[in-house]
């Protein structure tokens, strides 16, 4: 078991209803995504003790026995965030294991798997992908981080999402107000040609990454509970972190596009299977 990747914990069979259920660790701090749908963008100090987190659980599935696994579907909906602030990559239902890392078109992975917004160029043009799609994946979950919108956002639609990120010469925009530190390590991760991306390895050790603080200290899950009321009468509440400087100073998001933030391809990998999945 991988402290960055949530713990499988058994299968219950029901014969009577025909279903499966998988269990699953719970995590009570729940998924990136909605942490920044509640309180908005994370600062970069939240965010770069969250990006190592979640780039060392994505190097352990890299680095797995007999050539790796893809995740395929790295986003902030797939990060889940346990009580004391650990982030552990979720959903596996895309994740494939592969031989070596292939990035040919005539051998890499070709199936249109992922979420549109957060999709490797070389994944939506089917040109053959390998473990450079979740890195880019990856870069796209930072920038949805720092700015509590997914990347691309500014297309509301997801054919016009996927066509522009196929086509376009240049990475996801990135805003202004970011650290030249920050903006580095992003764009090591959205380079468009997948052999000249960086490798987690590379984004572990980056400069960005380096100085993030062990989990107990800013990792700490974004709320906490404090005591409120009156004669005596305790009430429980959760404070966002926001309050102690943990988060930045956006606002909270309430702009993405109808049918877009956490909409999933399908199993059969091509564009009429879009679906919206909800959770990712």
């Amino acid at each position: 078991h991988h402290p960055n990747i949530v713990r499988y914990l058994g299968v219950e069979r029901d014969d009577i209803q025909g279903v499966i259920s998988i269990c699953l660790e719970y995590c009570a701090g729940g998924s990136i995504a909605s942490l920044l749908d509640k309180f908005g963008a994370f600062n970069e100090s939240l965010t770069r003790s969250y990006m190592r987190m979640i780039t060392t659980g994505l190097a352990y599935l890299h680095s797995r026995p007999g050539g790796g696994i893809l995740h395929r579907d790295i986003k902030g909906a797939n990060v889940l965030v346990d009580s004391d602030g650990v982030c552990k990559l979720s959903d596996f239902g895309a994740a494939k294991k592969i031989q070596v890392d292939l990035l040919s078109s005539a051998d890499g992975c070709r199936s249109l798997r992922g979420t549109p917004y957060w999709m490797a160029p070389e994944v939506i043009k089917q040109t053959g992908h390998g473990m450079a799609a979740d890195v880019w994946s990856l870069g796209c979950t930072m920038l949805e981080m720092l700015t509590a919108k997914p990347p691309w956002s500014h297309f509301t639609s997801q054919i016009s999402a996927l066509f522009h990120i196929a086509s376009s010469k240049s990475p996801p925009p990135i805003p202004p107000g970011i650290s030249p530190a920050a903006t580095s390590c992003l764009l090591r991760m959205l380079v468009r040609d997948p052999k000249e991306r960086a490798d987690v390895i590379e984004v572990l050790d980056h400069t960005f990454l380096a100085n993030a603080q062990e989990v107990g200290q800013a990792t700490r899950a974004p709320f906490w509970q404090v005591v409120t009321g009156q004669e005596g009468n305790a009430v429980i509440t959760q404070v966002p972190a926001r309050s102690a400087n943990v988060f930045g100073s956006l606002p909270k998001n309430n702009d993405f596009p109808t049918m877009g933030k956490d909409s999933t391809l399908g199993s059969s990998g091509n564009l009429n299977s879009l679906h919206n999945t909800g959770s990712g």
